[in-house]
Parts: C-alpha cells; sequence; structure tokens
C-alpha cells in the first residue's frame, strides 16, 4: 500500500475529508507506525548525529533528533579522539559530582527521561558529541511511496490509523473498539514475524 492508498483509505473509511481532518492523517500513520515497531518489537534503525555541546549547560533535550528511541552511546571528541561517556544512575552521577557547579569534560551521562539526557560533570567547552542511537525507520509520510510496513503489513497500518481517526472524531467506543480489535489481529501477524522471522538484515531490505 503506497501513501497515497492509505490516506485515501483512511478517509474513506471515516467517510470524512474535512480539511482539518485530512491535516491529521500523517500523524495517525506515524504514530501507528511507532506502536506497531515497539509492541511488536521489530529490529529499528541504528543512527547517529554530532551535537555541539552548551557550556554550562548539562542536558540534551532529544525531542529534536530524527527518530530517536534511545542512546546507544555517546562520546566527545577533543583534539580529535574520542572520548566516550559511561552511562550511570543519577545517584552515582551526584555522589560523583555532588556540585552542579564542577565543569569540565563530560564523562558520565543519565537517561533522565525519554526527552531528556544528563551530562556530568557539566560541559566547560563547546565540545562536539557524537550520538550513535535506535531510531525509528523512515515514515511512509517521509517516503511518500511505499515502506516494509506499508507492503508487508498494510492491514496493521490501516487499521491502527483508523482508531486513532476515530478517537480524533469522537466516535462512539464501540467504534473505536472494532479498530482496535481489527488493529490487534493484524498486529498479531507482525509479531509472529518479529518473533520467528526477522532479523535486522531483511528489516533494512524493505521497500
Amino acid at each position: 500500500m503506497t501513501y497515497n492508498e492509505l490516506k485515501q483509505a483512511i478517509q474513506d473509511f471515516a467517510t470524512n475529508t474535512e480539511p482539518s481532518f485530512v491535516s491529521h492523517i500523517d500523524q495517525f500513520i506515524v504514530m501507528t507506525e511507532h506502536r506497531i515497531i515497539m509492541e511488536a518489537s521489530l529490529p529499528v534503525e541504528q543512527s547517529s548525529t554530532t551535537l555541539t555541546l552548551v557550556p554550562g549547560t548539562n542536558t540534551i533535550d532529544t525531542t529534536s533528533i530524527s527518530g530517536y528511541i534511545s542512546v546507544d552511546s555517546m562520546a566527545v571528541t577533543v583534539g580529535g579522539a574520542y572520548s566516550y561517556l559511561d552511562n550511570k544512575e543519577e545517584e552515582y552521577m551526584r555522589t560523583a559530582f555532588p556540585n552542579p557547579s564542577t565543569q569540565g569534560k563530560p564523562r558520565l551521562y543519565n537517561v533522565y527521561d525519554n526527552k531528556t539526557l544528563k551530562l556530568a560533570p557539566t560541559p566547560d567547552q563547546a565540545y562536539p558529541l557524537e550520538l550513535r542511537y535506535s531510531s525509528y525507520p523512515p515514515s511512509l509520510t517521509a517516503t511518500l511511496t511505499t515502506t516494509w510496513l506499508s507492503t508487508n503489513f498494510e492491514f496493521a497500518l490501516l487499521y491502527g490509523s483508523m482508531r486513532d481517526a476515530a478517537i480524533y472524531l469522537k466516535e462512539e467506543p464501540d467504534v473505536v473498539a472494532m479498530y482496535e480489535n481489527k488493529y490487534t489481529e493484524a498486529l498479531n501477524e507482525v509479531i509472529k514475524f518479529g518473533d520467528k522471522k526477522a532479523s535486522l538484515d531483511a528489516y533494512r531490505t524493505r521497500g
């Protein structure tokens, strides 16, 4: 199923072409893609990005990092050499660096929540930092053609998107439940694939 086919199907199933509804369809699709990947435990992409740390700031906002799910590794660059940070609990970081005003080359990091990473000590320079992370694969809304999910498990994408669309349209609970049940049935097929057949190489060859 292509992007245009899925978008049209959502409008047809909902019998709604109102502009504000149509403008939210991409959001329904992206949320469903993420839901499928997490609930079916499908392999994810490995990505990297280079950030510039801000002197005096000991946090990194991950919301602006494309597709970010979780950290794999972090390293600051000093004189062309990588210096990897150790992942530690926040209590450990507070014990190692009890004074938050202490600055230097970051040595530790903590996943504070799903939006924030904390560093210790606080950067004293604008260090380049390479962040390697697990990420969601490109969305159908970005490719505008097909993806591995839309080709192999189109009904999971359709019914998951329709569930969110029904909630947005404030449909009756039985309508939402119907789409949720249809989605669950389709998701079970994805889970079977993830449990028995999925491999990172196979997943990366999706269309």
